[in-house]
């Protein structure tokens, strides 16, 4: 089976900082996962990178696992996120593994 790990990013592609507190962007994607699939993890996590000219960029991020489900439902969810949080960019994971629920 593959399992699918979207990251998002909530520093808007525009501003270049924060639009949306953290708490309300998870609220948001949480409904939208919700309506769309039958479960998922969803947690934070910090996005940390540089830049051309080599600062450091920490960016806190919403990160998806999803299980039991196509990677078209995946991408799906990505491109609302991509559109609902002004993104550049939503890094979509698939990793093969095995998910049993016991």
């Amino acid at each position: 089976m593959t399992k699918f790990v979207a990251t998002i990013g909530l520093f808007d592609k525009d501003s270049h900082k924060l639009e949306l507190d953290p708490a309300t962007a998870q609220s948001l994607l949480n409904n939208e996962v919700a309506r769309r699939f039958d479960g998922a993890t969803v947690y934070s996590a910090d996005g940390v990178y540089k830049h051309n000219d080599g600062s450091m960029v920490r960016e806190p991020s919403l990160r998806v696992e999803l299980c039991y489900t196509t990677r078209e439902a995946a991408v799906g969810l990505c491109q609302w996120a991509k559109e609902a949080f002004n993104q550049e960019s939503v890094m979509l994971e698939a990793i093969e593994e095995e998910c049993d629920f016991i």
